[in-house]
């Protein structure tokens, strides 16, 4: 069975990635703003507070990373709660444990001189009780890179498994997958 994201997304998602524009405008007014442009002190995202286009935790099953030749495609799965409250107001993120945020991103470059690779990406998130659903991966502004994001509603607590297929402008391919728990967070005193 398939569905596609929740429509309660439908007009907070595409604001998900101003997010972190928001920090590149403040180090740097007038900067190159294009996707491609190298970010020279890779701003921190304000998703996770790492340098963009890192993974935060290698080795995880809630995030990857892959190469395709010289790209570097990170894929990194997080409930929208995760999301500061603050930054979740000023760009209208839906903030819900029961959403979960898919992001990848293809980047080129060293730590501190990272580039934006447009990718193509297609990508699925499969529950525990086997139900499909497919995401639409739309392209946003990162702190003057380009991510690729997408969101799905879970019945908690719930397990996704989320498989991703990449493609870079030179027709190379790549699939990865990655999975992410999901959990209500307990209640006062430790009750749920």
């Amino acid at each position: 069975m398939f569905m596609t994201r929740s429509p309660a997304l439908s007009t907070s998602l595409p604001r998900a990635g101003l997010v972190a524009a928001l920090a590149l405008l403040l180090a740097a007014c007038g900067a190159d703003e294009s996707p491609t442009a190298a970010v020279n002190a890779n701003p921190a995202d304000p998703f996770s507070g790492s340098p963009v286009g890192v993974a935060q935790v290698p080795g995880s099953t809630q995030q990857v990373e892959t190469r395709i030749g010289e790209t570097t495609v990170y894929a990194v799965a997080m409930p929208t709660t995760s999301v500061p409250v603050e930054v979740a107001r000023e760009h209208g993120i839906e903030r819900r444990e029961d959403l979960v945020m898919l992001r990848v991103s293809g980047r080129r470059g060293e730590v501190g001189n990272l580039t934006s690779v447009p990718l193509k990406v297609q990508a699925t998130a499969t529950d525990l009780r086997g139900q499909v659903t497919t995401l639409t991966m739309e392209e946003r502004p990162t702190a003057g890179l380009v991510d690729y994001v997408g969101a799905v509603d879970a019945d908690l607590p719930d397990t996704l498994r989320f498989d991703i297929r990449v493609t870079t402008p030179d027709g190379a391919s790549e699939t990865m997958q990655l999975t992410r728990e999901v959990s209500a967070a307990p209640g006062p005193a430790g009750q749920p």
